[in-house]
């Protein structure tokens, strides 16, 4: 069963798209009370604020029967500015809604990292990455020390400066090497990049807590089934379209049943060059997994849309990382809106209809084929 761009019309996408946080936050909210297996919304209130002062939230909506034994867990802005493409199509599945099957339903988190969603950053609050932040060892990569310097500067630098530092140290160390000791987390440089925090954030601990809570009731659960969907942008092979990711290799069964989008993984040529931990979908469905005792191992696949260039990313990232630092070193509030700020946006972000066409479709497509395996998930292991 795989899943096409074709198999749906063009006419259905583009205006799922908000312009910011708070827009898609109402709309997203008034349209799934609307819709029609709308059961219940729950809002997380984080203590951290937007740039306006109002207050953050992580928003749950839970689509279907309260009790169904097959539960697709669909998140959106784990990496924050990342949010505006999975907020989108979970936009489109409360005002367009796919019907769920029998015994089946859909929790949607919205906004996991609404932080790094309004302020345009890919971390929270206290810059850390929800991706990396669920780890129990929380060791740095000992490369890592050595490329701080230049990777978080502390007076400004030029884009050609960074990249000649950056060059160096791939000529000297290796280019897979650095981008290792870079994007597998580390934990002790906390205004560095990839930094995973030496305590789980306020936001990850929340929504750990929340679904503990809500399945605490579900002991015993054996024959329940999950499947969790993280959406993220920046890493894709092609504008618009996506690559399934997954933190373990899947059975061949599994790939045939989620078709080509998932065929990398299958073969060992993932789009990543690392291997993070602490990832929010891992530590979730062990998490679940414990309080539910369901015997069927929680399949997470990390659905990941193709923007710019990766080198344009990782200049990005540095950039706004960069300039957040060097305004709370000069004791002043980073801007939101300044120029590395709304360039990682654009970079993190599809802001032209073709693109968005295609990732409104294939969203919508995976979440499809999401719940149709939760139907025979058992006979795919």
């Amino acid at each position: 069963m795989s899943i096409m761009v074709e198999t749906e019309s063009a006419s259905l996408v583009n205006q799922y798209f908000s312009s910011d946080y708070r827009a898609a936050r109402q709309r997203f909210l008034e349209s799934a009370v609307k819709c029609p297996n709308f059961s219940f919304h729950e809002e997380l209130k984080l203590d951290a604020k937007g740039p306006d002062g109002k207050d953050l939230f992580i928003d749950i909506v839970w689509l279907g029967p309260v009790d169904a034994d097959k539960i697709l867990i669909h998140l959106s802005a784990t990496h924050g500015v990342e949010g505006h493409v999975g907020a989108a199509g979970q936009q489109s599945l409360v005002e367009d809604p796919i019907a769920l099957q029998e015994n089946t339903a859909c929790v949607m988190v919205f906004g996991v990292n609404s932080f790094g969603y309004i302020w345009n950053r890919r971390v929270n609050e206290n810059n850390i990455d929800v991706n990396r932040n669920l780890r129990e060892d929380r060791e740095s990569p000992k490369l890592y020390e050595r490329i701080d310097s230049f990777m978080n500067p502390k007076k400004l630098m030029t884009i050609d400066e960074f990249q000649m530092q950056f060059g160096d140290a791939t000529k000297e160390h290796g280019r897979v090497p650095i981008i290792s000791a870079l994007a597998d987390g580390q934990y002790d440089f906390p205004e560095g990049m990839f930094y995973g925090g030496k305590d789980i954030g306020q936001g990850p601990q929340f929504i750990m807590s929340w679904f503990e809570k809500q399945f605490a009731n579900r002991a015993n659960g054996k024959d329940l089934r999950f499947l969790i969907v993280d959406v993220h942008t920046g890493l894709g092979n092609e504008r618009g379209l996506d690559t399934l990711l997954t933190p373990i290799t899947p059975s061949d069964a599994v790939v045939d049943f989620f078709g080509p989008a998932m065929q990398s993984a299958k073969q060992k040529k993932t789009v990543s060059e690392y291997k993070p931990l602490g990832l929010l979908t891992v530590a979730l469905a062990d998490k679940i997994e414990a309080v539910t005792e369901c015997t069927l191992p929680i399949f997470r696949i990390g659905q990941e849309f193709g923007t710019v260039p990766r080198n344009q990313v990782m200049i990005g990232l540095w950039a706004e990382n960069m300039h957040w630092h060097l305004a709370i070193r000069a004791d002043k509030t980073p801007d939101h809106e300044s120029e590395a700020s709304l360039q990682l946006k654009k970079i993190f972000s599809l802001d032209d209809k073709v693109s968005q066409d295609k990732a409104i479709i294939r969203m919508r497509d995976l979440y499809k084929t999401s719940i149709d395996y939760l139907q025979v998930a058992h006979t795919l292991v």
